[in-house]
């Protein structure tokens, strides 16, 4: 890892054009959008998030969906008034990657590749819910901010069970993909261990983020490096980015620009198909 890491820094983002950069190209000159809330919903996996109380005219809503969710949502949200949503439809088959999961957890980590323009990106997973995120945005210290994890004990290591227990869940036994990300998991934790990234967030006392609501001060030169960091980890192991949240934040002693999201802010919900 020290080359990731290293004195030569951080080499982030992709190098090879993909579906994601129809955003990109939507956006690099968008100079209206003061703050970005976005995000990606496919097969028709979640409703758009709600978002509740005032909404200033600088305030954006984006929504990269795949065609299946666009053609849902027009029948969904027929008879429904809902807010001005920009929906992106990036086509019948959105992922670059094997596995479709790993679109939403790369897309929530590479706001500042999108949208290189807003001031404040905010990620919302389908199940999320925001209120009076411009009061919010008007007190907030901290240029990261997540939601907490609703297991207050959870930590890094302890996530790791939780995760493989999912998996098991939704994917079909010894299958190759199963069995894929479980090694992906092994490695990942077995690599954690010998950094001593466990014990050290276990000092700090980092307790886990729930990433479904995250937000950040787009463009601080510390965040863009957590967030790159962030995005090489989910990469090199498991997608899950619930399992790699802390490590760069850890590596590069970027923690102190971390901060928790008050629950007046922000709620979940169960996930909700709509097709």
């Amino acid at each position: 890892m020290e080359g990731t890491f290293g004195f030569k820094g951080l080499k982030c983002g992709f190098t090879v054009p993909s579906v994601f950069y129809q955003i990109r190209k939507r956006y690099a000159r968008n100079q209206t959008c003061k703050t970005i809330l976005f995000t990606s919903i496919s097969n028709c996996y979640d409703p758009l998030p709600e978002i509740q109380g005032q909404i200033s005219p600088s305030f954006c809503l984006v929504a990269l969906l795949d065609t299946i969710t666009v053609d849902a949502y027009k029948k969904f949200y027929a008879n429904r008034t809902i807010p001005q949503w920009d929906l992106i439809d990036l086509g019948p088959n959105v992922t670059p990657f094997s596995i479709g999961a790993k679109t939403a957890e790369t897309l929530k980590i590479i706001g500042e590749h999108l949208f290189p323009l807003a001031q404040w990106i905010i990620w919302l997973d389908g199940k999320g819910r925001m209120n009076d995120i411009d009061k919010y945005l008007s007190q907030v210290i901290a240029p990261f901010i997540s939601a907490p994890h609703p297991d207050r004990n959870r930590t890094s290591a302890s996530e790791i069970a939780p995760t493989i227990e999912r998996f098991s869940y939704r994917e079909k036994p010894f299958s190759f993909r199963m069995n894929l990300s479980l090694a992906d998991i092994k490695l990942q934790e077995n690599e954690y261990k010998r950094d001593g990234f466990y014990k050290r967030s276990d000092e700090l006392g980092l307790k886990m983020y729930d990433i479904a609501v995250f937000l950040y001060r787009n463009n601080h030169p510390c965040i863009s490096r957590f967030l790159c960091g962030w995005h090489n980890e989910v990469n090199y192991y498991s997608y899950r980015g619930q399992l790699s949240v802390y490590y760069s934040a850890v590596r590069l002693n970027l923690t102190a620009h971390l901060g928790v999201l008050s629950k007046e802010f922000y709620s979940t919900v169960n996930h909700h198909a709509v097709c």
